[in-house]
């Protein structure tokens, strides 16, 4: 994208344009704060791991994400057929929940049943 914007405003330096490069410019910035300090590339994550009565460890791309048990809400199967949702109890920046892919294969509904659990015990 930043090869483009400099394709465009070199070549043809218009409002326009500039305005074009300009927009392109934040887009990038804000697309870089979403995912990396506000928690976005945590949606998805690659590898989750539970940990018995005390949270849950999220391994996102650049990122490895601790949450509490008492902030997990609940896990309902997703809709769209992605896998399994996990909703928070409170926000960590931008994200409300996460999920659980069906490419986890074999494990996903095991994984699913375990942060239920540990919901559970934690209620009772």
């Amino acid at each position: 994208m930043f090869t483009v914007m400099c394709i465009v405003v070199w070549g043809n330096p218009t409002p326009g344009n500039i305005l074009f490069a300009a927009t392109l410019t934040l887009i990038l910035v804000v697309s870089v704060l979403c995912f990396l300090p506000g928690n976005m590339g945590a949606v998805y994550p690659y590898a989750v791991a539970v940990e018995e009565g005390k949270g849950l460890q999220l391994y996102a791309p650049l990122k490895k994400l601790y949450i509490p048990i008492e902030d997990l809400r609940d896990v309902q199967k997703s809709v769209l057929g992605q896998g399994y949702v996990v909703r928070l109890n409170r926000r960590r920046r931008l994200l409300t929940s996460f999920v659980i892919h069906s490419f986890f294969g074999d494990q996903a509904e095991p994984l699913a049943n375990a942060i239920r659990d540990e919901i559970r015990r934690r209620a009772s």
